[in-house]
């Protein structure tokens, strides 16, 4: 039996390229690409939610996805208010989008510096010996 105390989040709540039939739970705008389940886990944490994670779990509408897993939340936050599913998953996609553009920036950054270090070699090689 279903305890309808706990709420139940997938990973395809947030994946922009679901439909809404496939299990896409909020609008495109605030979809992203590829969410994992850590990012979630990350989020949860932040949000200071009392969950757990089940790695094994797909979501009912594409039992066959490659990024399987869910979070499990207890409906009851730390102040006894009950939280609603459609507002608490529309808060996770805020901060995912929040927590993709933050990871994006750190990888673009260290490309930047190993492309500006691979740079640095290659011009070791055309610079004159120095004199004796």
């Amino acid at each position: 039996m279903r305890n309808k105390h706990l709420i139940q989040i997938y990973p395809a709540y947030f994946d922009v390229k679901r439909s809404r039939r496939t299990g896409r739970r909020v609008p495109k705008s605030i979809a992203v690409q590829r969410p994992m389940l850590e990012e979630l886990k990350i989020i949860a944490d932040v949000l200071k939610l009392d969950y757990e994670v089940d790695t094994e779990a797909k979501h009912p509408a594409s039992w066959w996805d490659e990024y399987p897993g869910r979070l499990v939340v207890k409906q009851v936050d730390q102040a006894d208010q009950k939280v609603e599913k459609a507002k608490l998953v529309v808060k996770f996609a805020k901060y995912l989008v929040a927590v993709k553009k933050k990871k994006k920036e750190k990888e673009d950054l260290k490309e930047r510096q190993q492309h500006h270090a691979k740079g640095q070699q290659s011009h070791k090689k055309y610079q004159k010996p120095a004199k004796r």
